[in-house]
């Protein structure tokens, strides 16, 4: 700031202004969460000063963000989903369990087959998955508290009183279950409430960085044809599939993708739902009410 290096700025003299003009300096293109995430540090260390009476309040959290309403059309063109092939889909899911053993390309693989959230993925236990039944409970996901990530229950209501469809059952693959089962034979942590996607020591994942940087933009890299993709977008993979073989049944599609509202699934996918014989029948439907049969 000013020439003056922020680590060199004694802390009673950091105020909110200080800190907002330098989000403005050096995150304004960056996306509200990328912004929130980068911001939390900083609210614990002042925090700490503030118990430690270095400052008598924590101008980190006085920051007031603007959230971006609109994001203009080319951005809106840009995030548009699209059905992603399924010759992708099976070159993406291959490539990752043959070329990143272990955890790495057997997460990968089953965010492809299964929809789950990164957070709900986390958060994933032995205990959870039901071999003989071919099905995954997803019942907890972590969640950001004070700072940390802790895995937490899926509450059975929201806060409007209505069952929480994020809390749900999803059926998983022959091959998938098979995969799991080797795995679950090859690691050190199997026991019923060891994390399934577990860091080398045992410990939860954080977040997906490591996964996406590491694992997921290599894989699409060797993918002829397949864009770069987001941990996140894996969801739009499962959800090309369910569409494939589903056709126009959304409830159940919404359901699978624990998507709170049939109308949320609609919105994202709606318009991957492309019937011709169905528009040339409700065209002659209409066609027959308007100006009679011919």
């Amino acid at each position: 700031v000013d020439g003056t290096s922020f680590s060199q700025i004694p802390v009673v003299d950091v105020d909110v202004d200080l800190i907002e003009r330098l989000i403005n300096q050096n995150l304004a293109h960056h996306a509200d969460k990328t912004i929130v995430n980068k911001l939390e540090p900083l609210k614990l260390v002042f925090d700490l000063a503030q118990r430690k009476k270095w400052c008598s309040e924590n101008p980190a959290r006085l920051v007031k963000l603007e959230p971006t309403k609109y994001q203009g059309e080319q951005a809106a063109e840009e995030n548009t989903l699209e059905v992603i092939k399924v010759d992708h889909i099976r070159s993406l899911i291959r490539t990752a369990l043959d070329e990143h053993e272990g955890v790495d390309g057997l997460a990968i693989a089953f965010a492809c087959q299964a929809g789950l959230r990164f957070g709900e993925m986390a958060a994933l236990k032995w205990k959870h998955i039901d071999f003989d039944r071919s099905r995954v409970h997803v019942n907890l996901a972590m969640r950001k508290q004070r700072g940390r990530m802790v895995a937490a229950d899926i509450p059975k209501k929201t806060k409007k009183g209505d069952n929480s469809k994020a809390r749900r059952v999803v059926f998983l693959l022959p091959s998938l279950v098979n995969d799991l089962k080797q795995w679950y034979l090859k690691t050190a942590y199997s026991g019923a409430d060891d994390y399934v996607f577990c860091k080398p020591d045992g410990s939860h994942q954080k977040s997906a960085d490591h996964w996406r940087v590491q694992v997921l933009h290599k894989i699409c890299g060797k993918v002829d044809g397949l864009a770069q993709l987001r941990f996140h977008d894996l969801r739009h993979v499962f959800a090309s599939l369910c569409l494939m073989q589903l056709g126009k049944d959304l409830v159940r599609v919404s359901d699978l993708l624990g998507h709170q509202t049939v109308e949320i699934t609609r919105s994202k996918y709606g318009h991957w739902i492309d019937d011709p014989d169905r528009d040339r029948s409700d065209a002659e439907k209409l066609e027959a009410a308007l100006w009679g049969a011919p």
